[in-house]
């Protein structure tokens, strides 16, 4: 029942972003393993507002290349890295190969995050909340041997 729902989350994040940017960091994310909820955020709108307020999301450190820093990042584009970042530090990353240990996060609220016109309509006072799900192997029945 766990999995038919985080699997149910994961066909309506896909379907929702279909017309607009998908969380997925490729399209065959996670075939190989079970997409598993491990995590839970939320981004209060008072921390998000100050910090924009204050500058200091203009170019923190990281991935974020220069040309992404300061006017060229919205509300959407920053509050959606913040978001990324928290799940990333619940990631099983160096146990496998491929997709099996990242994550990935989805975003569940606010609407105007949702909406196809999201770079117009979300603003870092609505906040943010989701979930992180990250993959996991298949786990074999007991006895059963893995494929050769």
């Amino acid at each position: 029942m766990y999995i038919r729902s985080v699997l149910t989350v994961l066909l309506f994040c896909l379907s929702t972003f279909a017309a607009a940017h998908s969380e997925l960091p490729h399209e065959q994310w996670c075939t190989e393993g079970v997409p598993t909820e491990v995590g839970s955020f939320e981004l209060v709108s008072a921390g998000l507002v100050r910090d924009r307020e204050d500058g200091r999301d203009q170019c923190p450190t990281g991935n974020r290349l220069a040309k992404d820093c300061g006017q060229f990042m919205d509300d959407y584009e920053d509050v959606g890295e913040r978001a990324r970042s928290m799940c990333a530090g619940l990631s099983g990353r160096g146990r496998s190969p491929g997709d099996i240990g990242s994550t990935i996060a989805v975003v569940r609220w606010p609407a105007t995050y949702l909406d196809p016109a999201h770079h117009r309509l979300y603003r870092s006072e609505h906040g943010l909340r989701g979930i992180c799900v990250r993959c996991e192997a298949r786990r074999l029945p007991l006895g059963a041997e893995p494929k050769r």
